[in-house]
């Protein structure tokens, strides 16, 4: 007798995977595998949207952090390149997820997240951070990366000193908006 998909979820994990290897399709919890299939969509654009927290958190600090050691914006640099690796391949293997809703929810929740890690890992006041987010998603030969809207700024981004000056932000190369 097959194993109920609320009382061993392992063995009914099992369970439906050889009834579908066998060809035994009639068999199938339709319902409840249907659901699990979908929720695996939603574990990518959860991790895609941690990604873009990430990311967030430590662009804000660069830019709003007006006094930082050198060892806090090497870390914060190198997680900014971390996290836009992990963005770039999690979106290589799942394609589906640069459909524009699917990014815009993802960027948006990743922005809350992002936000509220910078403030809380800065202990700064929160009118010192954008109220809006100050990044947009670009596209560069199937590269997703962040970078600055604002394109005056540009020029005061990069290599910025870090004793007691503000950075203005972090800088990415141009490339066309993602349609």
């Amino acid at each position: 007798m097959p194993v109920a998909y609320d009382e061993d979820y392992y063995t009914w994990t099992q369970e439906q995977a050889a009834l579908i290897e066998a060809g035994r399709t009639d068999q199938l919890d339709l319902e409840n595998l249907a659901e699990e299939v979908r929720s695996l969509g939603r574990s990518e654009q959860r991790a895609l949207a941690s990604r873009l927290a990430i990311l967030i958190a430590h662009l804000l600090k660069l830019q709003v952090q007006t006094t930082r050691t050198q060892s806090n914006e090497s870390s914060w640099r190198a997680s900014v390149k971390a996290q836009r690796n992990h963005l770039r391949r999690l979106l290589a293997r799942n394609p589906g997820l640069k459909n524009p809703t699917v990014m815009e929810e993802a960027l948006d929740d990743g922005w809350g997240d992002g936000w509220s890690l910078a403030v809380s890992e800065t202990g700064l006041p929160e009118d010192r951070f954008p109220d809006r987010l100050p990044y947009r998603l670009v596209h560069e030969r199937a590269i997703f990366q962040l970078r600055r809207a604002i394109a005056q700024e540009r020029h005061h981004l990069r290599r910025q000193p870090f004793a007691g000056q503000r950075a203005g932000g972090y800088s990415f190369q141009a490339s066309p908006t993602v349609p």
